[in-house]
């Protein structure tokens, strides 16, 4: 928030509330493939399987919610330019998060549960 610089308010402290929730998900639906793809594959084809599917439904998805938010920081009224700025931003590490950060934590955890 500082680098864009934008005040913590009750407006941003619910943006970020709705960005965790809308994040969370994304994470749940990795995981949830993710296990699932496991019971009848090899790690590394298990993850590639997963990113495959639900990365590219998470992404679809992360692209529509930020367009929302992107027509939000084009407002008039700051309060809203905010929203869409820090909505964009929450959204777009909530996405980069389950498509790149997670994927290498259930790789590593499976691995590990392997020996």
């Amino acid at each position: 928030m500082w680098l864009l610089g934008v005040s913590f308010n009750v407006l941003t402290a619910t943006l970020t509330a709705i960005a965790v929730g809308i994040g969370v998900p994304y994470g749940v639906h990795v995981v949830n493939q993710f296990v699932e793809d496991l019971r009848d594959a090899h790690v590394d084809i298990a993850i590639e399987r997963t990113l495959r599917a639900t990365g590219a439904a998470l992404t679809g998805s992360a692209v529509t919610t930020l367009g929302a938010f992107v027509v939000l920081s084009f407002s008039d009224l700051p309060p809203m330019q905010s929203l869409g700025r820090l909505g964009s931003v929450g959204i777009g590490f909530a996405l980069l998060a389950a498509i790149l950060v997670q994927p290498g934590a259930l790789v590593l955890w499976a691995r590990r549960r392997e020996t």
